[in-house]
């Protein structure tokens, strides 16, 4: 359970650092795809939090089903955003 809520807050420190670096940059965020695709992640991700929290009060087996396969989307999508910020910046 704390090493989801960590890499949540993971999430978010990369969404933190991210805004900061595009309003220093350009000031116009989410004009390419990687941060629509890296925003999509942080909102599965919150999602996949909420649904941990809320499988932890109600104890139902299709939550916790839910909140894993969220989850493992939410992984895929985090790769897909990441490959996309590598292409972006010349690295891929």
């Amino acid at each position: 359970m704390r090493f989801g809520t960590v890499g949540a807050a993971l999430t978010l420190a990369g969404l933190a650092m991210g805004y900061y670096m595009v309003g220093e940059r350009t000031g116009v965020h989410l004009r390419v795809a990687h941060s629509a695709v890296g925003l999509l992640a942080v909102v599965l991700t919150l999602i996949t939090v909420a649904m941990a929290y809320g499988g932890l009060k109600l104890k139902k087996r299709v939550l916790r089903l839910a909140h894993v396969w969220v989850a493992r989307i939410a992984f895929a999508v985090m790769l897909f955003a990441v490959a996309g910020g590598l292409r972006q910046a010349g690295v891929l």
